[in-house]
């Protein structure tokens, strides 16, 4: 019995994984996420926090035993940190990077905050994104991702979104939260 539990959660783990890095090759052709790609690589949990109650309110997209699985998943995914495995030609940051970088531990002033996103517009390049884990409903065939992207002081956005697999290809069905800097 425990064989069987080890085989079943490997094979669903390698399951998630792989329809992980497909999604996020479509999301990337989707968003026009290309090569220079910058991406935190801990994993985002901001899109499942004050936004996450009113897409479980929603009854449009999603029937009761969908929010209740959805509620069930969150915070259960195998995946905690991102890897060029599963992103392809990334570039990924450590958030240890991002906060010396911006000064978020030691409550750096603005100015240095400015100087901050010239360092990076040099080094890096123009966007620094923030991936949640993406969390599949019905066979992998509804997928529940986050995606922020922060571009300067007053420059960013990001969004919750639902999107549902038709085929071979996913498709947008609807945002839960969106916020713009």
């Amino acid at each position: 019995m425990c064989i069987l539990f080890l085989l079943f959660f490997h094979w669903s783990d390698s399951t998630y994984t792989s329809q992980v890095r497909s999604f996020l090759q479509w999301y990337r052709e989707f968003a026009h996420v290309d090569s220079t790609l910058i991406l935190m690589d801990s994993v985002a949990t901001r899109g499942y926090d004050p936004s996450f109650a009113e897409f479980l309110s929603d009854t449009t997209d999603l029937t009761n035993v969908d929010r209740a699985e959805l509620k069930s998943q969150i915070g259960r995914q195998p995946l905690t940190v991102w890897t060029t495995d599963l992103l392809g030609n990334a570039h990924l940051m450590t958030g240890d990077t991002v906060r010396v970088l911006f000064g978020l531990q030691s409550g750096q002033n603005f100015k240095h905050t400015k100087d901050a996103w010239k360092y990076f517009y040099w080094h890096y390049g123009h966007e620094l994104y923030n991936f949640s884990a993406p969390v599949f409903l019905h066979h992998y065939t509804l997928c529940l991702f986050y995606c922020g992207g922060s571009c300067g002081l007053l420059c960013g956005g990001g969004g919750l979104c639902l999107y549902k697999k038709v085929g071979n290809k996913w498709i947008f069905v609807t945002e839960f939260s969106h916020w713009v800097s």
